[in-house]
């Protein structure tokens, strides 16, 4: 999954959500972390430049012990 961070260009939009990476992490606790890379750039956009902050998640179910 891909979560927008909240220094991103498009942060403060009221039809989408940003997170901080403590939240991300909350998000996914109790699951097996397989990626969780917080990414911050500039680059384009399909409307222009823009400063880029996401997470990229990748998660799976925990094996059952016993």
């Amino acid at each position: 999954m891909n979560l927008f961070g909240t220094h991103d260009t498009w942060a403060g939009r009221p039809y989408m959500r940003f997170h901080e990476r403590p939240q991300v992490e909350r998000l996914v606790d109790g699951l097996d972390i397989v990626v969780l890379d917080e990414t911050e750039e500039d680059g384009p956009s399909f409307l222009g430049p823009k400063h880029w902050h996401v997470f990229d998640v990748i998660v799976r179910k925990p094996a059952e012990s016993g």
